[in-house]
């Protein structure tokens, strides 16, 4: 699963069994949650702090994210609840440009693009 927030985007997989390794079995109860950029898992650790406060950021410079945080499928689907739950606006984009134009240029201009490249798919469809 992918998420796009106002603190970063998140990339969320079932984690593995022992040390991670694609060789182990999944793990039922956990999740990582990975990131590119270290600052936007702190972020959301700093947002939320009762909840993911406590987890530890691993760097793994050999993975597709680089940057991953271990949280148990509870405490993730109570992350998911509160980030919904405190939604209080009506245009994402905005809010990130709100939220992220000065400190993180190259997240806006990723929803940027991502938000552009969406326009021209719902085009494409229309047009059919």
């Amino acid at each position: 699963m992918w998420i796009f927030t106002r603190w970063g985007f998140y990339s969320i997989a079932s984690a593995r069994q022992g040390d991670g390794g694609h060789e182990n079995d999944l793990d039922s109860h956990g999740l990582v949650v990975q990131a590119i950029f270290r600052s936007q898992l702190e972020a959301l650790k700093f947002h939320l702090p009762d909840l993911i406060g406590n987890c530890d950021i691993k760097e793994h410079s050999d993975s597709e994210y680089k940057f991953h945080m271990f949280v148990d499928k509870n405490i993730w689907s109570q992350v998911m609840l509160s980030l919904s739950q405190e939604l209080n606006y009506d245009n994402f984009r905005e809010e990130i440009v709100k939220e992220h134009s000065m400190d993180s240029p190259i997240y806006l201009k990723t929803i940027t693009d991502i938000s552009n490249f969406m326009s021209k798919l719902q085009a494409t469809e229309d047009s059919k």
